[in-house]
């Protein structure tokens, strides 16, 4: 039963590190509604590319700071929002019910 149990978890670990290589090499992105600003982070959420349009950067340091939060922070979202169901997918392929709750 403990070796079944034991190499169930081992499964579990390696489908949960090839999910995790292939978010880092995922792209997600923002980008505003007039294009003036557009961010790119990989799949572990890190910010791979920011565009900054020269319109966008003569409005402002507080206006450029604010649209690139805005930008970064949801293709962040988009990032996390895919690595929790890849997660959450390789479990519950692996164990009978997945995990209870999620």
């Amino acid at each position: 039963m403990f070796g079944n149990l034991m190499g169930k978890l081992q499964e579990v670990q390696q489908k949960a590190e090839e999910a995790k290589a292939a978010l880092a090499s995922a792209r997600y992105s923002c980008e505003t509604d007039d294009s003036q600003a557009a961010a790119v982070v990989d799949g572990n959420g890190r910010l791979v590319s920011l565009h900054l349009h020269e319109e966008l950067l003569a409005k402002g340091a507080e206006e450029v700071q604010a649209v690139v939060l805005r930008v970064v922070t949801a293709a962040q979202t988009d990032a996390a929002t895919a690595s929790a169901e890849a997660m959450k997918s390789a479990a519950k392929s692996l164990l009978p019910g997945g995990f209870p709750g999620l």
